[in-house]
């Protein structure tokens, strides 16, 4: 497959994201295993997630990580960005506190922004090839602007 074939098909997978159906916690029923699933939260795109061809886990399981009590910053991304934005603190290399310390230091907080996330709506679609997976995961993020909870920095 060509870079012009997989973008041509960036905008229908956009559109069947958009129009799909909205599942609900706690059981998630009917979502797809592998592919590209989104949070809404009173009808607005918040984040843009994935579960990659290669994960041993499926998408009901890594949509739970996000929401579960014992899930750490690294399991609980979203969460945890909203704990930074309700905070007003960044992490990383010159930041205060790590991760990690940050969690731990706003337990309660951050406890708060996984419920948060439990009573969003998920929209998924499923993608099983890697490829086409990560570019519309990135596709998906800017079209939805999500890039305000969605970072692909590597560092």
């Amino acid at each position: 497959m060509n870079f012009e074939d997989i973008v041509a098909r960036m905008q229908p997978l956009l559109e069947q994201l958009q129009t799909g159906q909205a599942y609900r916690a706690p059981t998630y029923q009917g979502l797809p295993e592998k592919g590209i699933y989104v949070f809404y939260e009173d009808g607005v795109p918040m984040y843009v997630g994935r579960v990659g061809s290669t994960s041993k886990q499926g998408m009901r399981k890594r949509i739970r990580q996000h929401t579960i009590e014992s899930a750490g910053h690294n399991q609980a991304v979203f969460a945890f960005r909203l704990l930074q934005e309700k905070l007003g603190v960044a992490t990383g290399h010159e930041a205060e506190l790590s991760r990690e310390a940050l969690a731990q230091k706003y337990e309660r907080e951050f406890k708060e922004m996984k419920e948060r996330v439990h009573y969003m709506d998920v929209r998924a679609v499923e993608i099983r090839d890697s490829v086409i997976q990560t570019v519309f995961e990135v596709y998906a993020s800017l079209e939805l602007k999500t890039t305000r909870y969605n970072n692909f920095d590597t560092h």
